[in-house]
């Protein structure tokens, strides 16, 4: 749609420039000038966002992780918004796959990665509350000669204002 927008306003522009070129380029100029607006408008506002959340705040329960379609893996569970002050629009997490033995005992240095990615949850939590999330992972189809585990770390967290 914005494609559609910007050859009309590119058309008019190329029309009203054969008849009054100083019109043209003045509406150039401008819509130059609105769209650095814009831009800066944006990043200025997402990087305020970013701040508003800690990764510290946001916690994880009752995680479970199953098998998906085509060797991927579904990633369900409780996210908790430990913020006071600041809601939670979006989480980035990165999520390892790991390899263990069956002696490992639970030690996770003794774990092989098998593989790492990256997703974000879009999820609208307000301060203190809590709501149920399911992602789906798309790991690549290798499986693990011993048991598989699993080690999520939170890498960003935009949050919103209350």
């Amino acid at each position: 749609m914005h494609w559609v927008a910007l050859g009309i306003i590119g058309i008019g522009l190329i029309v009203a420039a054969s008849r009054y070129p100083k019109l043209a380029f003045g509406i150039l100029a401008g819509l130059i000038g609105t769209v650095l607006v814009v831009v800066k408008f944006n990043s200025d506002e997402h990087e305020r966002s970013a701040l508003l959340v800690l990764a510290g705040d946001v916690e994880f329960s009752n995680i479970l992780f199953s098998p998906g379609y085509a060797g991927s893996y579904n990633m369900s569970g409780r996210l908790i918004n430990r913020s006071i002050k600041s809601g939670i629009a979006e989480v980035g997490l990165s999520v390892t796959m790991l390899d263990c033995s069956l002696e490992s005992a639970g030690i996770e240095s003794d774990c092989s990665e098998l593989a790492e990615v990256y997703t974000r949850i879009s999820i609208e939590i307000p301060p203190g509350q809590t709501k149920e999330f399911s992602t789906n992972l798309p790991f690549p189809d290798r499986p693990p000669k011993g048991e598989t585990r699993w080690a999520y770390v939170v890498d960003g967290v935009i949050g919103r204002e209350y």
